[in-house]
């Protein structure tokens, strides 16, 4: 029984109070459980609803309500109309407080969340939101007021607060479930210009600007507009990361890009701060749209998500607002959790100007060229990209950054005593000469008298993993199909053999600079646990499709820390066919390179001799930072993975090792382009974030577009990537039971799998065109 379908009586916040405000003719919608954000719930589970600010245009439906109040731990919030305005009080000093309340009606009706309270009035079009900060000593700044006005929404008893984990709870007799809106005091028009001036005695307030509507004929006065316009002033941030070098070129103040997505050649778009127009296609575009295009999606939300990451945006906040002393505070009370750094003074004990802002970096370039990477990691690619007949320029770094890895394994340390072996793991569609990066490896290894460094393309079990580790205890394995592996090692009818192979992986990824002792084997006269293998240093470069990766992906692999040791990268611009020699050969140039690096290394002979010795404790070189600045850049990483680990605790399972995957490739950088004196730079940092940011990317867009818990729900997401991959986003109904999917399920499970679709939102009730039936794709923009 589904939970649309379930007669169970839900006691839900917007079950006990949605129907109700709706009644009073407010646009209440649920809220996502746990958070302050508008949600939807589909296929089960709960989404932030995207396209929520809709409803500020238009009461919910009977039906709307109806389904929602049956949605388990729905929370309620108002969405805006042109009339109903909140002003958010979000001080609790006194004085303040008295100030502002000298300048505004008196409230009839008040709600109180964590702090402050919100006051509820009514008021004309010409009162727009806006914030009201202090600047307060030292630069930072305080959110005193939100004037909330169309396009925004507030959060509604009896909803869970989430950060104090009790509901949300009205101050006043009258709330809004027995207040109409033609009740609630007016404001003025000009009460934005009173509560400026009721601030100005408590110190200098923060100018401004109202949000510029470039391009904003998609989105209008939604939570987008924010968010594009965040991105408008920092293009800088994003727009360098969303184009290839070859299409995008510096202008004065902005940059000309190539519209690829039209098949033209010339940088007809222009990106500036005061705009953005493809003038060869007559076009305008906000970041968003931007991004939609680029990507060639008509999702909101995967351009979304992307843009916010790149520009470090975050809803509900004002991204350039410093963070005040009790963020600081906060910060170093979490840096108990980091791994010892060689700092002269502790992070909690520095004083507070010197702990910066901290903000996950956001990358300002494409990491995956030769240039971007390299020394030795760039010299591979080169000749692996130019060696290639379908060259893919994702594939030939990682090819690159793989070897490198492994032929140093086993012989230094980062900065902050982490191993470098990496698990990485490229993902492509047939056609992208996926082979060509294994062949990579293999030729390296052959041409330079390293066959050692390579183990095996396939294994039945874990014991196997450890065999190899037992005789050479570093090697890199390159598994051609790992959505194969994946799927033997996690599926249903796995054997328990198949099994220990993720067992075995997500043991020994933290085992390369400390001791293990393998499994326990039943042989009576062989005691495995006094026989350790010593920093064993295993890699693994694997290949896959998309549809095959995730399929074998479960919710299991995501929480227990598999996904988050995988550095995944997807290319999605198919190759170009060029001319390539028929036999592969290392170059004698690179060969001698990759043979001076390796003995120009600054470790001991004696320990040189002993690293393929898995009997013996090598001697590990610690490879230290180039300075302060360069820590600095990889802790502002790590807190920016602690904070998102602690606000979303959903995405641990993909960000949970980010700045440990960033300090190994970090450090391998650092090798590659100065092997007899590698210290791990600003740059080095800078490049290995950008590699995992692409990856961090990769999963979570392509979990949410290929995992599925269950058959029907893999049947209903084959027949989104069905109408996403027609031109016009429909299909005839022949059609699409004929999709790759889509043919094999019967009948009965696709009309179930249509009918919750169209429930859900995603595509139109099916309809009679002609003698037949057609499916179309519910675009965001069209659902608005």
């Amino acid at each position: 029984m589904t939970l649309l379908n379930s007669k169970a009586k839900i006691d839900s916040p917007y079950a006990r109070a949605g129907a109700d405000l709706v009644d009073m003719g407010y646009h209440a919608i649920p809220v996502l459980p746990g958070s302050k954000r508008p949600g939807s719930m589909s296929y089960g589970e709960w989404y932030g609803d995207m396209d929520w600010s809709r409803f500020c245009d238009r009461l919910p439906t009977e039906v709307e309500t109806s389904i929602w109040s049956r949605w388990p731990d729905a929370g309620v919030c108002v969405a805006l109309d042109h009339q109903l305005k909140v002003i958010d009080v979000d001080t609790d000093d006194a004085d303040i407080r008295a100030a502002i309340e000298a300048v505004i009606p008196e409230p009839l009706v008040k709600k109180r969340g964590q702090k402050g309270y919100s006051a509820f009035y009514r008021g004309s079009e010409a009162i727009i939101s806006r914030p009201f900060s202090l600047i307060l000593p030292g630069g930072y700044e305080s959110r005193i007021i939100d004037l909330l006005a169309h396009g925004r929404q507030t959060v509604l008893p009896p909803t869970i607060h989430p950060d104090i984990g009790a509901p949300y709870e009205w101050l006043t007799d009258d709330t809004l479930m027995d207040t109409p809106l033609e009740k609630l005091p007016e404001l003025p028009d000009d009460i934005a210009a009173r509560l400026e001036e009721a601030l100005r005695p408590f110190g200098e307030i923060r100018e401004f600007k109202p949000l510029a509507r470039n391009g904003e004929d998609v989105f209008g006065e939604t939570i987008w507009r924010e968010a594009n316009n965040f991105a408008m002033a920092n293009l800088e941030s994003w727009v360098p990361a969303l184009f290839s070098p070859t299409d995008l070129k510096r202008s004065r103040d902005g940059y000309r890009a190539r519209a690829s997505w039209r098949g033209v050649e010339n940088h007809n778009v222009g990106i500036h701060p005061d705009g953005i127009t493809d003038w060869g296609g007559g076009t305008s575009y906000t970041p968003i749209s931007l991004v939609m295009a680029v990507m060639q999606t008509n999702m909101f939300e995967p351009a979304y998500d992307w843009l916010v990451r790149q520009t470090g945006y975050k809803p509900d906040e004002e991204e350039w607002v410093k963070r005040g002393a009790d963020s600081a505070a906060r910060l170093a009370a979490k840096s108990k959790l980091r791994p010892t750094t060689t700092l002269s003074q502790p992070a909690e004990q520095k004083p507070l100007e010197e702990t910066p802002p901290v903000r996950a970096p956001r990358g300002k370039f494409d990491p995956f060229t030769p240039a971007a990477a390299g020394g030795l990691i760039g010299a591979i690619a080169q000749w692996s990209f130019e060696s290639a007949r379908r060259p893919v320029a994702e594939f030939s770094v990682l090819a690159g950054l793989s070897f490198v890895a492994t032929m140093f394994g086993r012989q230094v340390v980062g900065p902050t005593g982490a191993g470098i072996n990496l698990y990485l793991v490229g993902i492509a569609g047939p056609g992208f000469g996926k082979e060509h990066a294994h062949k990579t490896l293999h030729t390296l290894a052959l041409d330079c008298g390293m066959q050692d460094l390579i183990g095996p393309g396939e294994v039945t079990s874990g014991s196997a993993i450890e065999k190899v580790a037992r005789r050479r205890p570093v090697f890199v394995m390159p598994w051609d199909e790992m959505g194969v592996v994946l799927q033997s090692v996690t599926g249903a009818g796995s054997s328990s053999w198949a099994k220990t192979i993720r067992k075995v992986l997500l043991e020994v990824f933290s085992k390369s600079t400390s001791v293990w002792s393998g499994k326990e084997h039943a042989d009576p006269m062989r005691d495995s646990s006094s026989e350790p293998i010593f920093a064993p240093t295993i890699s693994l470069f694997g290949m896959s499709t998309p549809t095959t990766f995730y399929r074998g992906l479960t919710e299991e692999t995501l929480s227990d820390g598999f996904v988050a040791r995988l550095v995944v990268v997807e290319a999605k611009v198919r190759p170009d066919r060029q001319d390539a020699p028929p036999l592969m050969v290392t170059t004698p140039s690179l060969v001698k390179k990759l043979k001076d690096a390796r003995a120009a290394l600054p470790v001991p002979d004696t320990a040189k001799a002993n690293w393929r010795n898995p009997n013996m404790r090598p001697h590990l070189h610690t490879v230290p930072w180039a300075d302060e600045q360069a820590e600095r850049k990889w802790l502002a990483i790590e807190d920016w993975q602690y904070e998102q680990i602690e606000e979303h605790g959903a995405h641990d399972g993909l960000i949970g090792r980010t700045a440990e995957h960033v300090v190994k490739i970090a450090t391998v950088r650092a090798l590659s382009n100065n092997p007899c004196n590698p210290r791990v730079t600003v740059e080095d940092v800078e490049w290995a974030y950008a590699v995992v940011q692409r990856s961090i990317d990769s999963l979570d867009a392509g979990a949410r577009e290929h995992m599925a818990g269950s058959q029907f729900e893999e049947l209903c997401k084959a027949i989104l990537s069905a109408l996403k991959r027609s031109p016009d986003g429909s299909l005839p109904q022949s059609k699409l039971v004929a999709a790759k999917g889509v043919s094999k399920a019967d009948d009965r499970m696709v009309k179930a799998a249509l009918d919750r679709l169209a429930v859900a939102g995603h595509i139109y009730s099916p309809s009679v065109e002609g003698k037949g039936v057609r499916i179309r794709l519910k675009l965001e923009d069209e659902a608005a």
